[in-house]
């Protein structure tokens, strides 16, 4: 008997454990990021924002973005973890699906911006998420000139 109550005691203690130290915070600690998009003066409805963090380890990582409503603004969330980003400096990308054009086969939309804010590489876009709450100042966009057509006439 006294063997059996060692053992009881033993394995609610190891329960009791595994309960505990699943506890506390989860995840990393996210901070609220908002700010407005203006294209040509309007308010940048359906862009997407997203924010690429400087350093980030792998492709796999999420990638924190944020859809604009009708008056331009948007609040950053990060996929499979929650609302915000992650401390640190950002490069931001842009996509405004045009709304006047028809979906593609894949369900997308020509970017109205041509394109002229989607390269990470060539993004002069920049943010620092801080501890707290983060308001970026209000970023002004300007659509691109029309991409050519890249099909090549001469194959017809």
């Amino acid at each position: 008997m006294m063997r059996f109550v060692r053992c009881f005691a033993g394995v609610m203690c190891l329960v009791s454990f595994v309960f505990l130290s699943g506890c506390g915070p989860a995840g990393p600690s996210l901070h609220p990021v908002k700010g407005v998009i203006q294209v040509s003066g309007k308010p940048g409805e359906h862009a997407i924002v997203f924010m690429h963090r400087k350093g980030r380890d792998s492709l796999i990582d999420p990638l924190p973005y944020g859809t604009c409503v009708a008056d331009g603004s948007f609040e950053i969330e990060t996929p499979n973890v929650g609302k915000g980003a992650l401390e640190g400096d950002y490069s931001i990308t842009v996509y405004l699906p045009d709304m006047t054009k028809p979906e593609d086969g894949n369900g997308q939309r020509p970017d109205a911006l041509h394109g002229a804010y989607e390269k990470l590489s060539e993004s002069k876009l920049l943010a620092t998420v801080k501890a707290g709450v983060n308001d970026l100042p209000l970023i002004k966009l300007v659509p691109g000139p029309p991409r050519a057509n890249n099909v090549d006439k001469n194959l017809k």
